[in-house]
């Protein structure tokens, strides 16, 4: 261990030399460890990219934020908070629209229940549920459908197909419920070997100078002024710090996110004030965080294997008209409320409030939070420790729900388990020490086979298109804008 933590330190201060110059649950209330010290503050947010899918929606709700590990397209130009009250209008058609203080849509829920919502930035998520299943769409390429899986030992599972870009991930999902609300966490869909989990948890035998195929991508440019990977890798979990963060980046560059990156940014002088780029103490913050789920899944993985097998149970049932909420689910904590679970990446973009103004958060800025109990709207405090341009100043203090933090965590399990598959299917290769055993094992439940929903996804969007044009109409009619 004293051998680890030397090596980690030496690799965190060589990083320091080299990189200096660069420098959800469906949760709508029912009721009512110390952050990292984050560098210098910037200026007042502009505006990102990335939008999320609803992470506090319940079939059968319409969305009152976004996301749930997706993330889409952002419009440009300053959002400097709320700039005054807003204004509803209710339509012939049945139509409900909510108008900024500037007559810009923030929210339309129209009489078939479709539901779409604006984000500070402009970002746009649309929702829509028919038979049991419901359709998020954050972008013109992203988005996700979620319907129910089956029910195993009296834990109720949902499936979810996500589409971003040209890529498309199918995960499982246990729902329960804590303190009256909805919550989501993710299910693995296999387990390594324990010899595998202790090649990837310990140090390897020499470190590794490893090359990213995608260092000359289209979508790294946008982000090179905050994210850059390590020099080399002393031990695995580093290897996926920097595997799980560009993947975060990818993520918002594909749904379309990287139209705001991409704008001019202030001048030199100026931007080195604003932003908290991706350190080598972040990163190890990061780290830490990545080598305790491996070894929490490691643990899974050994228990799963001493359990004796289950017995048969049905097929896994396709989605049914009833919502999940009518099922009795079993009540835990969310994990994002473990105390020892502190850092977060963000996965897909985020409105939050800071006092009474709002700012946003966009994938691959990290977050540390600082309060373990939820308020009475489920919310909790959390720390910014690094943020990109455009996003909420870094040591700033927002509020965020319980549901947003908790999707960011299966998101941050989700992406280990795909850098661990990238890790065995690469062992041995570009640098890669050889693994000791790369079998695996069956995890909780069956793997799903996704759902064909990109054609789905892409009509979603042209109803969105048409519904908020026919609102923009209605209101220059009735002269509410």
């Amino acid at each position: 261990m004293r051998l680890h933590k030397n090596v980690a330190r030496n690799w965190s201060m060589s990083l320091v030399l080299l990189m200096a110059p660069l420098a959800w649950a469906d949760n709508k209330p029912r009721s009512s460890p110390p952050p990292k010290a984050a560098a210098a503050s910037k200026a007042a947010p502009v505006a990102h990219a990335p939008g999320r899918a609803n992470a506090r929606t319940a079939p059968g709700q319409h969305p009152t934020t976004s996301h749930p590990g997706t993330t889409g397209g952002r419009a440009g130009g300053a959002h400097p908070g709320r700039t005054g009250p807003s204004t509803s209008r209710t339509f012939s058609n049945g139509t409900t629209a909510r108008f900024s203080a500037g007559g810009r849509i923030q929210s339309i829920h129209t009489a078939n229940g479709l539901n779409i919502r604006r984000g500070v930035g402009g970002q746009r998520t649309v929702v829509s549920r028919s038979n049991g299943r419901m359709l998020v769409s954050t972008g013109p390429n992203s988005g996700y459908s979620q319907r129910a899986y089956m029910t195993r030992n009296g834990r109720v599972y949902v499936q979810r197909t996500y589409v971003i870009g040209g890529r498309t991930n199918v995960y499982v999902y246990n729902r329960y419920s804590y303190r009256g609300a909805f919550y989501y966490g993710y299910v693995p869909g296999y387990y390594y070997r324990p010899a595998f989990y202790g090649w990837v948890y310990n140090p390897w035998l020499n470190p590794v100078y490893y090359r990213w195929d995608w260092m000359a991508a289209s979508w790294y440019a946008p982000y090179g002024y905050y994210f850059t990977p390590a020099p080399y890798y002393p031990v695995a979990s580093l290897w996926l710090t920097d595997y799980l963060l560009a993947e975060s980046l990818r993520a918002a560059y594909d749904a379309g996110a990287a139209s705001a990156a991409q704008q001019p940014g202030p001048p030199p002088d100026q931007s080195a004030a604003q932003n908290t780029v991706l350190t080598p103490e972040i990163k190890q913050a990061i780290a830490d965080e990545v080598k305790r789920q491996i070894d929490a899944e490691r643990a899974a993985a050994v228990n799963s294997q001493q359990q004796p097998a289950a017995a048969p149970t049905a097929s896994p049932a396709p989605a049914q008209p009833a919502a999940p909420q009518t099922q009795v689910v079993a009540e835990q904590r969310p994990e994002a409320l473990d105390p020892a679970v502190s850092v977060f990446v963000v996965s897909a973009s985020l409105d939050v409030n800071a006092g009474d103004q709002a700012c946003s958060l966009s994938p691959g800025d990290v977050i540390m939070r600082i309060s373990d109990t939820p308020d009475a709207k489920q919310n909790v405090n959390v720390k910014v420790a690094s943020s990109k341009r455009s996003d909420c100043p870094t040591g700033q203090s927002v509020a965020i729900a319980v549901a947003d933090l908790q999707e960011m965590h299966n998101q941050f399990r989700a992406k280990i388990d795909s850098g661990l598959k990238t890790l065995a299917d690469n062992q041995g290769k570009n640098g890669l020490p050889p693994a000791p055993d790369t079998q695996t094992s069956a995890g909780e439940v069956p793997q799903p086979q996704p759902d064909a929903v990109r054609a789905d996804l892409q009509k979603l969007q042209a109803v969105a298109d048409q519904t908020e044009a026919d609102v923009k109409r209605q209101a220059a009619g009735t002269g509410t804008t």
